[in-house]
Parts: C-alpha cells; structure tokens; sequence
C-alpha cells in the first residue's frame, strides 16, 4: 500500500506521523458517516484522526471572535478536567487571534502567533505546558458563523513539531474538501428541521434563522441571517456582542416570546412582526419556539452538546407591508405599529389586560394605544373598533 507521507527516521525524542492511502479512505468515510451521525460520528472521525496520528489530541472548536470565549468542543485524547478548566476559563486566556482565520485556511501554531507571545501568556504556561507541552497545532477552519470560527485541528507536544505539524497540515489538506462538503450536507438538513420546528415552509434561502441561548446570546445563523445583522436594519449585535431587535418594540416583543415558548409545555410558536423602520417598504413575520434537541446539527452548532438548556429558534420571513394586518390598519388610518397592533387584537375579543399581558406593557399604555386608535378611526366604542378593523383587514 503506497504512502502518502515520507517515512521519518524514528527516536525517542521524534514521533512522526505517517499515513497510508486506507488512513485517508477511512477518515474521508467517517466524514461522511458523520453527516447521518451527527455528533457521535464526529467523536468517531476525531477518534480515528488521532489514531492517524500516533496517539495525539484532536478536537473540534468553536470559539468567539471577539472574546475566545469556548462556545462548545468535540475531543478526543484530552483528560476531560483540562477540556472543562478550557472551557470554563483558559480558552478566553488564549492571545491566538482566531479572528483571523477564514473558512478553508489551515494554519499551524507559528503561522497564526509568534511562539515567543505565546510561551509568555498565561494559557502556555497553566494549560499547554502541564499537558506535555502542547505548544504545536495544525487546524482547519471549517466554519464562521455569528461571530464565532469552528475549527478542526489537533494539539502536538513541543518535541514532535517539526515532524508532525507538517504532516497534519498535509492531511488536513487531503480531507478538507470531504469535511466542507459533510458540514454544508449537515446544515441543509438541519436548516430544513429548523424551519419545520417552528412552522416555517419557506424555502431556507428566503428566511433569516437565528438560534439563541437565552434572549441575548447568538449561537448560529444562516446566511440570510448574517445578511440581516449585517445591514442592522431589523436585528442587530449591540456594542456588548449581544444579539438583539434594532426596534425597541420589536426588541420587546422577542422579549415577551422567550419565557412564553420557555412555559408552555407544548411548545406553540409565538409569532409577532418586526418593522425594518418607518420609511421601509417592509415587514418581517418572525417566529420563535425552542430547539428542539437534534443528532444532526449544522457547521458552527455541531460541537454544542444534544439537549443544550436554553436554545431557541428564531425565523425571520421578509414580506411586503400590504401583506399585513398591522400595516393595512397603520397607513389606512394612520395608527402607530403599537396602537394597530392593540386594534387587531382587540378585534379579536382579548382584553387590556390580555394584550398588555401578550406585548410585556403596561395596562396604562395598552389603554392608551387602544383610545389612540379610536379616535384616529373615528369611533366611539371598542365594539365599533372591532367592526371597522374586521372590515378594513377583510377578516
């Protein structure tokens, strides 16, 4: 069987890394394995790699670009205390500047920070160092998502470097295409169940997907997501990195969507509508429920553990103004977004109480927007108010 490596001279002090055509054959098929698998064939893929590798530590990474902060990772070969100490505190002690890597790069240790800077940080000295003297690295960048890159790479003791960095990154190139193609597979399949979650059929291409831990922490996005943040017309990433509604209304209505799909024991979708400003053409029908717990996840969501606490989905569906009931009613008559919106549901035979209840306000405002919109319909009753929108909406 030919080899696809030079053979190097073996001592003690140098462990090279040698593969064989079957090596690569069978680490491309658990690639693809992984894409029906999940997480698990992932551990299996990073299991084999570093087999490949004479024993060495692999892992899968995400991390955030702004703070290093671990946001989740796949191992194989680490003691699970230093993978939680990482997680819990070193990785954000990290000097490398992951937001240099781009999707496709393959970088060693030196190429993406100078080894003096690195012998002289805190993350060396109490996490490298004790562990063998993991100073070498070879990693592929994989995915960048949300302000956070995902990397596949493994971890080389100081000794071996000259020998193994550039035989991993040589197997990284090998496997790359495979492993990129396997992650795309995996977040069409999943975008689709994200969709279907919350009761979306629109096409993935058509609809910004959003998943959040908690209400402000942003874990992934689809592209038509990443479009959204970065125009910062309807959603935006606040200077704190957290994920929020460029409207305060909006932002309250998210808000109010959260704990509600949190409480209810069927997980309903909450809908509400989101403006891309006053002078826009635009409106935005927006979806949350929970995540639901996948074995198969996309690119920069496959590292997070299955059953996750705290996920939720978030779709954002772009359509036009007329398509809506709230902006039917809000330039037929001249209503605010807040006082049609308490119209429409008044219409629906809710109370004051139900609709400050719905849209997190006060009792007090919720009165006034519905006396607002009275008088700028140019009605005296609520009954008479319920009529008229019925009509003007052809409900």
């Amino acid at each position: 069987m030919s080899t696809l490596s030079p053979v190097f001279p073996s001592s003690e002090q140098v462990c090279p890394l040698k593969f064989t055509e079957k090596d690569i054959s069978d680490l491309v098929g658990l690639t693809y394995q992984a894409a029906l698998n999940g997480t698990a064939g992932w551990r299996e893929f990073l299991a084999e790699f570093g087999k490949i590798g004479d024993g060495f530590k692999t892992f899968f990474l995400i991390q955030d670009t702004s703070s290093n902060a671990a946001n989740g990772v796949l191992y194989d070969g680490f003691d699970p205390e230093w993978i939680e100490a990482f997680e819990a505190y070193y990785a954000s002690t990290n000097p490398t500047p992951v937001d240099i890597l781009g999707i496709g790069d393959i970088k060693t240790s030196s190429m993406m920070i100078e080894r003096s800077e690195m012998e002289a940080s805190e993350f060396y000295n109490d996490w490298l160092k004790p562990q063998e003297d993991l100073i070498g690295c070879a990693a592929l960048t994989v995915n960048r998502s949300a302000g956070q890159v995902f990397v596949i790479g493994s971890s080389i003791r100081r000794r071996d470097i000259d020998e193994k960095e550039p035989a991993t990154v040589k197997l990284l190139g090998l496997i790359k295409p495979h492993v990129l193609r396997v992650l795309e597979i995996q977040r069409t399949i999943c975008e689709q169940r994200l969709l279907l979650s919350v009761a979306a059929h629109t096409p993935a291409e058509t609809v910004g997907i959003f998943v959040t831990q908690g209400h402000h922490r942003l874990v992934y996005t689809n592209d038509v997501g990443a479009s959204l943040l970065c125009e910062g017309r309807v959603v935006r990433m606040d200077e704190m990195g957290r994920f929020r509604f460029t409207d305060p209304a909006d932002e309250q209505a998210h808000q109010a969507a959260i704990p509600a799909i949190v409480s209810d024991m069927v997980g309903e979708v909450k809908c509400f509508e989101a403006s891309a400003g006053t002078d826009s053409e635009l409106v935005y029908r927006c979806k949350v429920t929970p995540l639901q717990a996948f074995d198969v996840l996309p690119g920069a969501l496959a590292a997070i553990r299955t059953g996750s606490a705290g996920l939720n989905v978030l779709t954002i569906e772009q359509i036009r103004m007329a398509e809506t009931p709230v902006q039917t009613l809000a330039s037929r008559f001249g209503l605010t977004r807040s006082e049609a919106r308490a119209a429409l549901r008044v219409a629906n035979g809710e109370t004051a109480k139900e609709i400050s209840e719905a849209h997190s306000v006060s009792l007090a405002t919720v009165r006034n927007q519905i006396k607002s919109a009275m008088f700028k319909v140019g009605v005296r009753r609520q009954v008479e108010l319920a009529l008229t929108v019925f009509k003007a909406t052809n409900r």
